[in-house]
C-alpha cells in the first residue's frame, strides 16, 4: 500500500511538472 502511494504521488508530481 505505502509504495503505491509512494508512486502514484511521484508520477501525479511529474505530470504536475509536465503541465507547468
Amino acid at each position: 500500500m505505502q509504495l503505491s502511494s509512494l508512486n502514484t504521488s511521484r508520477c501525479l508530481a511529474i505530470s504536475n511538472t509536465n503541465n507547468l
